[in-house]
């Protein structure tokens, strides 16, 4: 997997405009597939860009612990993706999965405490599929399955320091597929 962009966030008072575009790449190198060493080395690029808009809502406590929350709004589109159809390795742990031609509404949440340091950090993310198409996702069995609501995903990081601090994050699909 690779990725390369340009992103870019201005703060106007308590109002974010945040902006990226780039290129997302998937290459195999060396594959053996079924125990048949491949002769080229397949991969495939697609093109991204988002936008959103953020708020900031901060608060300093009187024993100096700061708290930051900070809602965005934006579009995500991922772009067909351009050179070889990928071979099917078989991975289950998300390694091949490589997205294409999709559009979503984004919305999101981050929020953090501070003493001089980071305390702890959340940041949770949902797409929102635009148009039919992006309602489908393949499942681990390789089967396509389309989901009953626009809610397409949810991923979630948190982050803590300190005496039994806690370190994760995941990534849902909260979907019931009919």
């Amino acid at each position: 997997n690779a990725e390369a962009g340009l992103r870019a966030l201005e703060w106007f008072g308590g109002f974010g405009v945040d902006a990226g575009a780039g290129a997302r790449g998937l290459l195999y190198a060396d594959g053996v597939l079924n125990g048949v060493e491949q002769t080229d080395d397949p991969w495939r690029a697609a093109p991204y860009a988002d936008a959103g808009l953020r708020l900031r809502v901060a608060n300093r406590f009187a024993d100096g612990l700061f708290h930051v929350v900070t809602p965005r709004i934006g579009l995500e589109v991922i772009g067909e993706g351009r050179h070889a159809t990928l071979p099917d390795y078989g991975f289950t742990d998300g390694r091949c999965d490589f997205e294409e031609d999709r559009r979503h509404l984004v919305t999101s949440i981050d929020t953090s405490v501070t003493r001089g340091r980071e305390l702890f950090h959340a940041d949770v993310l949902a797409r929102w599929a635009l148009r039919d198409i992006d309602l489908n996702a393949v499942d681990s069995d390789g089967v396509v399955q389309t989901s009953s609501s626009a809610l397409a995903q949810i991923e979630a990081v948190a982050v803590g320091t300190g005496p039994g601090s806690y370190t994760g994050d995941t990534t849902l699909a909260v979907n019931d597929y009919e």
